[in-house]
């Protein structure tokens, strides 16, 4: 009958396993949600980067709508906010 040999373990040797424990069940999570939420900012800087920008201006014969298109780089002028929408939805089915 062979009898089996108990091994001592060194305070090294219980670090080592509280370190390997630790490392195996630590929570991955908070990486994780670091690295999708920078994708996220990154993702919708780009699309804001590509949406046009639109300042009203109010005038004495009322208001002006200036538009700025990223996508072309052109600025467009309008007379009212209807003119503007409808430049919104050609452009939008246009792409």
């Amino acid at each position: 009958m062979t009898q089996g040999t108990s091994r001592l373990h060194s305070p090294g040797d219980l670090t080592r396993q509280q370190l390997e424990q630790t490392w195996q069940h630590r929570d991955r999570t908070p990486w994780l949600q670091t690295l999708q939420q920078w994708g996220e900012r990154l993702s919708a800087g780009l699309v804001r980067g590509l949406e046009p920008q639109i300042t009203q201006t109010a005038t004495p014969a009322g208001s002006t709508w200036k538009v700025y298109d990223p996508s072309d780089e052109q600025t467009r002028w309008f007379d009212s906010e209807q003119e503007v929408r409808i430049w919104l939805e050609q452009r939008y089915h246009q792409g």
